[in-house]
């Protein structure tokens, strides 16, 4: 996916007090499908992936590509994963090998 370099720097930034991900939302082709809501449930159809930004390399394009891996599904239980971490400050102790894996 390429996003526009002034947002990619943005996103990379290490010394941030929360770590920040991208998360890509997969739609139906009909627009008509993509949300539904009511006072019980919002509900947004399709597929959506994440990857953590914090400390991604130095962008060397106008316009970057980002790899967003398929095997990363913004679920639920994804983004409970990903908030407890943040609480716990997982993101402080952050290595560049640890963002390589993606």
């Amino acid at each position: 996916m390429q996003v526009e370099r002034t947002h990619y720097d943005q996103m990379r930034a290490e010394r941030v007090s929360q770590p920040h991900y991208l998360v890509l939302l997969w739609m139906p082709k009909d627009e008509d499908a993509w949300l539904s809501q009511s006072q019980e449930e919002l509900v947004l159809r399709k597929c959506a992936y994440y990857v953590l930004m914090t400390g991604k390399p130095p962008a060397t394009a106008d316009d970057p590509t980002v790899q967003v891996p398929l095997s990363q599904v913004f679920t639920a239980q994804a983004l409970k994963s990903i908030m407890e971490a943040s609480y716990r400050g997982d993101h402080l102790n952050w290595t560049k090998e640890e963002n390589d894996e993606d």
